[in-house]
Parts: C-alpha cells; structure tokens; sequence
C-alpha cells in the first residue's frame, strides 16, 4: 500500500494570518510615512510670491545672457575655423 503523507493544517493558518498581515503593516507604514511627509512640510519656510518673481527674473535674464555669450563665442569658433580651411586647403 502506498504511503500518503497528510499536511498539518494547523500551521497553515498561521501562515494564512501572516500572509493577511503583512499588507495591514505595509499600509501602516505607508500612512505613517506619509503623516511624516506632512509634518516635514510644515517646518519649511516658503518663499514669498516677491521673491519667487525676483528669482524667476534673475534666471530668465541669467539664461538669455548666457546663451547669447555661447552664440557669439559658437559664430567665431565657426569663422575661426573656416578661415582656417580656406587658408589651408589643398
């Protein structure tokens, strides 16, 4: 006669309690990092709608400046280079 093993059923529910609540920590710690996440955000100190304006008008001039100083030094490496050629070439 074959041997037939029978599973212990009494340590499956455990497992099954184990397996319901680790999504129950889960969102536990979830919700608690959140609660931290808004509690951090009430420590920062939010700049006012004059200095967001300020600011925002430093970077807008700063990037014009800077991309036509890159646009002039790019035209002259360009005839740099292209006199270059045509001083050289074959």
């Amino acid at each position: 006669m074959a041997d037939t093993k029978v599973k212990d059923m009494s340590n499956a529910a455990g497992a099954l309690s184990g397996w319901v609540e680790k999504p129950k920590a889960g969102l536990g710690r979830v919700r608690e990092f959140f609660h931290d996440v808004r509690m951090e955000l009430r420590h920062v100190t939010w700049p006012s709608w004059n200095d967001v304006r300020a600011t925002t008008l430093v970077v807008i001039v700063t990037v014009f400046f800077f991309g036509l100083y890159f646009w002039l030094v790019d035209n002259g490496v360009q005839r740099a280079v292209q006199f270059i050629f045509e001083k050289f070439k074959p």
